[in-house]
Order: structure tokens, then sequence, then C-alpha cells
């Protein structure tokens, strides 16, 4: 893999790029690059042999929209990507496909609790993520009407054995202990 600046010129938009963005996110992402120039030096446009854009073909979009003359590109080539190209059935092309689906492949998701706790909501505002985009209950539960069991069946007498397990686990005496937490120094009670 090669990284270096070069003219956006150079660079040809991906006309098989599955992805989309809405002008009003476009804008969003125009909006961030005039304001944060530094980024591009850390998430380059992933380009091949061909200087076609196979990551960050919106990123490229936005550059050029801002006006830009040069930007940073990591260039990979079929030497890259040996391992991929050494399994049954693996093409180049094939691999090209899958780093641009890869590179778009969103896992991970917006902890609420933790945009509040460590005091993201302003810049996530500020960098055109809306609160629509992370403002929901992180927690959802869809009860299963039809779960699937074993053929053990209880007892009645097991079920009442446990019922008096459940009931003295709930009256017992709660017992909190004070922690601190190492990143942010807040205080928590942890039950003991």
């Amino acid at each position: 893999m090669e990284i270096k600046e070069i003219q956006i010129g150079r660079i040809k938009n991906n006309e098989e790029n599955p992805r989309i963005i809405s002008e009003e996110n476009f804008q969003k992402l125009v909006k961030q690059i005039v304001e944060m120039p530094s980024m591009n030096k850390l998430r380059e446009i992933l380009v091949d042999e061909d200087m076609v854009a196979l990551g960050g073909n919106q990123r490229l979009k936005a550059y050029r929209e801002a006006g830009w003359k040069k930007i940073q590109i990591k260039k990979v080539s079929p030497e890259d990507f040996a391992f991929e190209l050494s399994q049954e059935g693996a093409t180049w092309e094939k691999v090209k496909k899958r780093i641009i689906v890869a590179d778009n492949k969103e896992f991970g998701e917006w902890a609420k609790s933790l945009i509040i706790d460590f005091g993201f909501e302003e810049t996530m505002d500020e960098v055109g993520i809306g609160r629509e985009e992370w403002d929901e209950e992180e927690i959802s539960f869809e009860p299963n009407y039809n779960p699937s069991a074993s053929n053990h069946k209880m007892t009645q007498e097991q079920m009442d054995k446990k019922e008096e397990v459940l009931k003295a686990q709930m009256t017992m005496e709660h017992t909190t202990k004070k922690v601190v937490c190492p990143h942010c120094f807040e205080e928590f009670e942890i039950d003991k």
C-alpha cells in the first residue's frame, strides 16, 4: 500500500459505488471537510492501481465540492490482498467489490448514554450527526411468544423451590460499594 498526496483530478469516481448520499448529508460532509481538513491525513481515499476510488467515494465528491486541489490517497494493488486472492474463486475484481462494501459497513452504533456521559452532544451536532441518529432507546426488547423449549418439564415442586430462591434473592439486604472510574474519575455505586 502506498500513501501519498496527489492532484484530486487524477482520481476517478467509482461509477459502480452502491452507496448514495442525500443532498442534506452531502452538504454536512462538505462542511465537515471544510472545518476539519486534517482528517484527510487520517482517512485517505482508497484507490486501485487505475486510480479508481474504492473507499471514500462520497468524501472524494465532497473534497471536489469544497474546492480541494490535492488530497491524500492510499493506493492498493492485488499484492496487498494476497491472502484474499488466495481463496478459492477469488479474483481482483471480486476483492475490490468487497473492499467497497466493507469500507461502508457500519458495525458500531451510537450509545446515547455514553454520548451524554462524556459530553459529546454538541460535537455530534457540530459534525452533522443529528440527534435523531443517536437519541433513541439503546435497549430494545421484543418478547419471543413462541420460544423453543427442551422436552424437560419442571415439576410443581421444582417450580415452588425456584420461586422460594428468587424471593429470597429479591428480599436480601441490598449492599453497594463505591468505585471510581480510572478514566473519568466519576464515582459510582455497584452491587457487592
